[in-house]
């Protein structure tokens, strides 16, 4: 039991802490305007609340029948490819 362990916790919030903070001072260094963080910030988030992740659901949902293989199934995973194909 792997995360039961409460120094496995404290360890983890730790690092998290430190990787969000370190990669939050690099990007304060390197950029000389924050609007471009901002728009990058808002494109990633943007693509991912309206294709990405109404697809997920869409997919993750069983149909009444049961069969994956519905026009439901294949809407929702060309959402999520096309979500997918924005971000990169």
């Amino acid at each position: 039991k792997l995360f039961d362990n409460k120094l496995n916790d404290a360890i983890l919030s730790a690092v998290t802490t430190i990787v969000i903070v370190a990669g939050s001072i690099a990007v304060a260094i390197s950029v000389d305007s924050l609007g471009v963080v901002f728009k990058i910030i808002g494109g990633t988030v943007g693509a991912l609340l309206i294709f990405v992740l109404p697809g997920l659901m869409i997919t993750g949902r069983p149909s009444s029948s049961g069969r994956k293989c519905n026009m439901n199934y294949f809407g929702g995973f060309s959402l999520w490819v096309f979500g997918a194909a924005l971000l990169i």
